[in-house]
């Protein structure tokens, strides 16, 4: 990083040399040299200061969705883009809602039969970019995505329906069909990044289509097993046989196949391995090199893989019993067979997930029932590692290099059924794994086999873990998702990032994710339907923590970065301090020397580029730099500072009562405490509230003497009223709407509220937050936010949705009147500034122009907003005459201000968690924003340096 500090205001109380005396004068920078030091440099000398970065790439949550209908739904897969979106897909059972990050309903799918196949498309920050879906009068089964180079996405699984049709992202619109000769066949196909269908492919043959992976070429391989006597490829015509396979047994029994197809849908090659019993492909991961890694499992007594004529066998594995045996296999890509390994014991094993790494070897994830597995080295016989049991199944993961040699082996086990179901190797070499176990109790293993390094509890069946190994097999990192029944993880991702994603299925009324401590709760998901299984697609991102010492002198500086930090490659720091033995403000690490003086100060958002030194520092001498912010005056926020939420809830808006002299915040989450109050925006107390709605909104309306929040849950009770934030009371909402956002105007002597659902009715007004009276809304769009400007004399809302009318305003909150908004983007936030005589609004997207305003509601200019990050809320504050408004995306740059609503600022954030609601108190001095993510840290402050 490259900070300037400035020392030279005279009037400054703080402002101290090394001997802490009170002096003017000098500039001091503080820079970064290797990633442990940082070295203040004064006008006479330098002064090492050590701070340690620990990289937590990929354990902390960004945000989760849910997809979730009246009847159980399963993920299956995710697959993450180069730009940093991901695609999902899974099976749908019922008419399938697809929710936001904000728990509100984006999307519906319908579905024709039993099963159908939904494809998903997120962007970076949880939005959702598109849906398909692949339906017939049967079961239609989608098991695997693979983004492709060029930013579209491979999809495979299979369909039992006479027809399967292939809908556009209108959900109407048929492009495609494929035909069905009586049995289950496979299909493969391709789509765009915008979700456009560009080809498909159907196997003919009895199930399953399991996996997909694009190939560096731009072509994409397949794999699954059939239990039909022969499988056809066909032609994308439809029509075409290009070639078939055969299976060894004729009573129903399975073989795998491996075909690769190129880009435009044209079969290159098939494979095949056979037996006498059931052979089942699971997954398989294209290389950079072309090549491809494959895994199953067989219960033949041996499993014999054939060349790409389909009769000539190169290898055979053979098989302890006639249970479940592990293989891994290799090939290049003209589908010649490189090596094959296996894993075998007395019990029944599977192979579920491959990824290639980085360095050009495989990561290899399943479960075993042996009470030893044993893995086999390429000859076949040769022992290289064995791995013990607890109890039923046991997790396995392990590494391979690029020849099929054993390089490590973890396990995690417990007394009961715990499987693993998927790899994903990172960016960094590393690996994350997911599955579940039934066990009380899940150990992770060392690589010795025998030391526990980490344990992950359960509260109920099935708990989901998600894990991080480094390149060597060194655990990182464990995540769980729990809830009181069963719970599934099926499939992981690594993101561009660092970080990634993850999906599966909860039975649970509710899932819990947790942090990495495994007892702090960061987000929850509900259910419509408990004991159903509804799909979760969740978030993690990347980070780095840091920890502070001074040293007693001047020390050669150690330029060896610590593991996973590489020389020339930018990181950010996550985790705020204080150091030990300084609490001047939590919300930064103090840089101090070793009299004790504070010399500088480290915010979340400060980058650093590692650049090892060469020289030695030396004692400083007549160090000079400011060492706080000033208080009780007003000022841009130039510093913020996280404060401990009364509770981890999404905490959703935060409001001011001048009179109580109190903020007040209200949740969508958390069991009887949604709402918590503060009387300094510090010290902050829970809250009963009246049900535990989703409550979305408050304010406060000081002629009533009341603050009224509303929800986008409930049945008839909407709608909560308090005299001091304290008592709460449900109030009956004129419909049961997902009322979004609410307004007062003391003009008029009503509150009004706006909807992102309903039919003609998505606003109602209250004189007295009790009675509550529906109004024709302009149009039915996705209505975000509501504000009122006296000087006009009208009410003004935006929207997520609409063409050309994301805009409504009302004299009176009954007559609305749509108005052209400045662009299509998801406007989520607005505010009115008397001073300036404007209204300005803020979007979740946008590229460049985020923000817009309007002198009268009517006309709307759009504004470069300060970064392209997902804006949430915006507020005014007359007393600095400054917007400001907060993001929930965005690196150390989730606030940004603006003296005009047209030349905005970036401020740095102390943490980067989801900041959804902002207000400001005049009394204070202060801005206060809420999130509905981090831990014991939701809330924030400003001030100045």
């Amino acid at each position: 990083m490259s900070i300037s500090l400035s020392a030279l205001q005279t009037n400054a109380t703080s402002v101290q040399n090394y001997s802490g005396v009170l002096v003017t004068g000098s500039n001091v920078t503080l820079s970064s040299s290797s990633p442990q030091d940082i070295v203040i440099s004064g006008h006479t000398g330098t002064y090492r200061r050590v701070v340690n970065y620990t990289e937590i790439s990929g354990s902390l949550i960004s945000w989760v969705n849910r997809i979730d209908g009246s009847n159980s739904d399963t993920a299956r897969s995710v697959s993450a883009t180069t730009d940093g979106s991901v695609y999902a897909t899974g099976v749908c059972n019922s008419t399938t809602g697809l929710y936001g990050t904000n728990g509100g309903l984006l999307a519906t799918l319908g579905n024709l039969g039993s099963f159908a196949t939904y494809i998903a498309k997120y962007a970076s920050n949880g939005s959702l970019l598109f849906t398909n879906r692949i339906d017939g009068t049967a079961s239609d089964e989608g098991n695997s995505v693979s983004a492709s180079s060029d930013g579209g996405v491979y999809v495979t699984g299979y369909s039992s329906s006479t027809q399967a049709s292939f809908f556009a992202t209108n959900g109407t619109t048929i492009l495609a069909t494929l035909g069905n000769l009586g049995r289950n066949p496979i299909y493969i196909a391709k789509y765009a990044s915008n979700g456009s269908l560009l080809w498909t492919n159907r196997i003919d043959a009895d199930y399953y289509g399991q996996s997909v992976s694009a190939s560096s070429d731009g072509g994409v391989f397949t794999t699954g097993y059939y239990t039909s006597t022969q499988a056809s490829f066909y032609a994308t015509n439809g029509t075409t046989i290009q070639a078939t396979l055969g299976n060894l047994s004729t009573a129903g029994t399975s073989a795998i196949y491996i075909a690769k197809y190129n880009s435009a849908g044209a079969l290159l090659f098939t494979n095949r391995i056979d037996g006498t019993r059931d052979e089942s492909g699971t997954s398989l991961s294209a290389t950079t090199d072309g090549s491809v890694y494959a895994t199953g499992y067989y219960t033949s007594t041996a499993a014999n893989f054939y060349a790409t004529n389909g009769t000539t066998v190169l290898a055979t594995l053979g098989n302890f019993n006639t249970q479940g045996t592990i293989y891994i296999a290799k090939y290049n890509s003209a589908g010649a067979l490189l090596w094959t390994n296996r894993i075998d014991g007395s019990g029944n094993d599977q192979g579920q997930s491959v990824s290639a790494s980085r360095d050009g070897g495989v990561f290899a994830t399943g479960y075993y029932l042996s009470t030893t597995a044993s893995f086999y080295a390429t000859n076949g016989t040769t022992v290289s590692a064995t791995l013990g049991n607890l109890g039923s199944n046991a997790i396995f993961i392990a590494k391979y290099d690029s020849a099929g040699a054993l390089l490590w082996t973890n396990r995690i086990d417990g007394t009961n059924d715990d499987q693993g179901f998927s790899v994903s190797a990172s960016i960094d070499g590393g690996v994350y794994a997911t599955g579940y176990y039934l066990s009380t109790q899940a150990n992770f293993y060392a690589t010795n086999g025998t030391t526990i390094l980490s344990t992950l509890g359960n509260l109920g069946n099935r708990a989901i873990y998600i894990a991080k190994y480094d390149s060597a097999g060194a655990l990182l990192f464990t995540n769980r998702i729990d809830g009181t029944l069963d719970d599934y993880g099926v499939s992981v991702s690594a993101s561009s990032d660092g970080g990634v994603y993850a999906t599966g299925y909860y039975t649970s009324t509710q899932a819990n994710f947790y942090a990495t401590n495994g007892t702090t709760i960061l987000a929850t998901l509900g259910n419509i339907t408990t004991g159903t299984t509804t799909i979760y697609i969740a978030k993690y991102g990347s980070g780095f923590t840091t920890s502070a010492s001074v040293t007693t002198s001047a020390q050669t500086i150690v330029t060896v970065p610590p593991t996973g930090m590489v020389a020339g490659k930018s990181y950010t720091i996550a985790n705020n301090g204080p150091v030990s033995g300084y609490t001047k403000d939590t919300g930064a690490i103090y840089v101090a020397t070793t009299s004790g003086n504070t010399i500088a100060r480290l915010l979340k958002g400060d980058s650093a580029t590692i650049t090892p030194l060469t020289s030695t520092p030396t004692t400083p001498n007549d160090l000079y730099t400011t060492i706080s912010r000033a208080s009780n005056n007003y000022g841009p926020p130039t510093v913020w500072t996280t404060r401990a939420s009364a509770a981890n809830n999404q905490w959703y808006s935060v409001t001011w009562a001048a009179e109580l002299g109190l903020f007040c915040a209200v949740s969508q989450s958390g069991t009887g405490n949604r709402v918590m109050t503060s009387p300094d925006g510090i010290t902050w107390t829970t809250r009963t509230s009246a049900a535990n709605n989703t409550w979305t909104s408050v304010i406060w309306a000081s002629e009533l003497g009341l603050f009224c929040a509303v929800s986008a849950s409930g049945t008839g009770n909407r709608v909560m009223t308090s005299p001091n934030g304290i008592d709460w009371t449900t109030r009956a909402s004129a419909f049961d709407n997902d009322w979004w956002s609410i307004a007062w105007s003391p003009e008029l002597s009503i509150f009004c509220a706006v909807a992102l659902t309903g039919t003609g009715n998505r606003v109602m007004t209250s004189p007295d937050g009790i009675v509550w009276t529906t109004r024709a809304s302009a149009a039915d769009n996705n209505w975000r936010s509501v504000t009122w400007a006296p000087e006009l004399g009208i009410f003004c809302a935006v929207a997520r949705t609409g063409t050309g009318n994301r805009v409504m305003t009302s004299p009176d909150g009954i007559t609305w009147t749509t108005r052209a908004s400045a662009i299509d983007n998801d406007w989520v936030g607005v505010t009115w500034a008397a001073e300036l005589g404007i209204f300005c609004a803020i979007a979740v997207t946008g590229t460049g122009n985020g923000v817009m305003t309007s002198p009268d509601g009517i006309t709307w200019t759009t504004r470069a907003s300060a970064a392209d990050n997902s804006w949430f809320n915006v507020v005014w504050a007359s007393e600095l005459s400054l917007f400001c408004a907060v993001a929930v995306t965005g690196t150390g740059n989730r606030v940004m201000t603006s003296p005009d609503g047209i030349t905005w600022t970036i401020r740095a954030t102390t943490v980067d968690i989801e900041w959804r609601g902002v207000t400001w108190a005049p009394e204070l001095g202060l801005f206060c924003a809420v999130s509905s993510s981090g831990t014991g840290n939701r809330v924030m402050t400003s001030g100045k340096e």
